[in-house]
Order: C-alpha cells, then sequence, then structure tokens
C-alpha cells in the first residue's frame, strides 16, 4: 500500500518545519511527499528536500484550488492520496493510519477526513467552530443521508483527508477551476457515484483560523460564491 502526502503551501515557509516533522513521526509513513508551494523561495525548497519531500513551485496566476491539486493528485504514486493544509499539523503519530482505516476497510468509501483542533489559547469562535464541523464521534456518510443531514452530508475538509486515489480519478479528481470548496465538489460528486465518505474523529491534526472579523466575513463570502457555483449539489 501506497500513501503520497500532498500540502499547498503559501508564505508557509516558518509553518513547514512542525509539519514534516509530524509525518515523519507517523506509524503510516508515506511513500512520497509533496510540498507544492505559490510563489516559491529557496528556504521552502531546501526544507522540503531536507525531508525527502518533492518541492513543486508553482506560479501565483497559476495556481487553483482544484486545478492544482488535481495536477498532483495524477502525478502521485500512492494508493491513497493525503491532502493537509500548511498550517494542520498532525497529532500523535497515528493520524495517518487512523485516516486511512476506514478506506481499507471498505471498499465503498471514497474519502475520509479528520478531526480538527484548534491550538491552546486559540479564540473561543474558533473553537466552537472545530467542535461543531468536527466532533469527536466517527460518522460514515452516504447520498442517502442528505435527507436527514442536508449539505452537510458532503463535508469534507482538505486541510486534512484521505483519498482512495482509484475512485478519485473516477470523479475527475477536484476538477479544474473552483474559487474554493473544491474539496465539497468532490466529496457531493463521489456520493453521487455510489460511495461513502467518512468522517474519522480520531484522526486528529491542529488547525486554527484565528481570523479577524473582516477575513472572516470575505472568507465566507467566497465561500457563499464557491456554493452557489455548486448549486447542482443542492438539486440533488
Amino acid at each position: 500500500m501506497k500513501v503520497s502526502v500532498i500540502v499547498p503551501v503559501y508564505r508557509g515557509e516558518h509553518l513547514l518545519a512542525p509539519l514534516l516533522q509530524a509525518v515523519a513521526r507517523q506509524t503510516l509513513p508515506p511513500t512520497e511527499t509533496w510540498i507544492v508551494e505559490t510563489e516559491a523561495t529557496d528556504a521552502t525548497r531546501r526544507l522540503a528536500e531536507t525531508h525527502g519531500a518533492t518541492h513543486v513551485p508553482v506560479q501565483q496566476a497559476n495556481f487553483d484550488h482544484a486545478g492544482t491539486r488535481t495536477e498532483i493528485a495524477k502525478r502521485a504514486s500512492g494508493d491513497f492520496l493525503i491532502f493537509l493544509t500548511q498550517d494542520a499539523v498532525p497529532h500523535g503519530s497515528q493520524a495517518f493510519e487512523r485516516l486511512v482505516a476506514a478506506l481499507i476497510e471498505d471498499e465503498c468509501i471514497a474519502a475520509a477526513y479528520g478531526r480538527q483542533v484548534p491550538d491552546d489559547g486559540a479564540h473561543p469562535i474558533s473553537r466552537v467552530k472545530r467542535s461543531f464541523n468536527y466532533p469527536e464521534e466517527s460518522l460514515t456518510k452516504s447520498y442517502e443521508d442528505r435527507h436527514r443531514l442536508g449539505l452537510r452530508t458532503a463535508s469534507l475538509s482538505n486541510a486534512f483527508a484521505a483519498y482512495r486515489r482509484r475512485t478519485l480519478a473516477e470523479v475527475g479528481y477536484f476538477g479544474s477551476r473552483q474559487l474554493m470548496c473544491e474539496d465539497v465538489r468532490t466529496a457531493a460528486a463521489l456520493l453521487l457515484a455510489g460511495y461513502k465518505i467518512h468522517s474519522a474523529g480520531d484522526a486528529v491534526v491542529r488547525h486554527t483560523h484565528d481570523h479577524d472579523l473582516w477575513t472572516e466575513l470575505r472568507r465566507y463570502f467566497d465561500i457563499g460564491v464557491a456554493h452557489s457555483r455548486l448549486a447542482w449539489i443542492a438539486v440533488h
């Protein structure tokens, strides 16, 4: 079983060392790690190479949340692809093993996403958001759950997610252009194709966004725009 780890990076060199150290401690070690850096720096390249990772530079004009991930996913060799963001650090040594476990046990599960917990001292709003979106209880969701869970049926976060490469390819990976929410788009496509999505409450990363109010408002505006372009999800 081969596992590829893919980490998009933008102005994140100061965050990368603890992330790569945590990756190196995993009981399910990756076969390869891809550091995909927008507006690449020599410092990040050297850090990636020190940890045995492949560094891929991307011009800012060419970066796309969907297209860039799709391009690297196609180049990766793993049977399972684990995506992280630069500020999501695996907690404990079994995070990868627990995340991928459901995909190994059940061929109908095409993707799994882990639990995100805030750093110590995070703003209370960040704590509430993480607790609501990423509960401790694990859950497997199918297309039939849409009547009970609504849009949350397709909830999935590429801050820490694993995909079975074969089934990801079946739905066209993440597409080529997406403002954001490329993960939700792909989760919905997998559900419509008859696969399941697993929320792994025991696979944990530390991930906090302590944004100011204006940044938070802009982020949710962009999420709203992205969802409006994914109206086909709500139709189903």
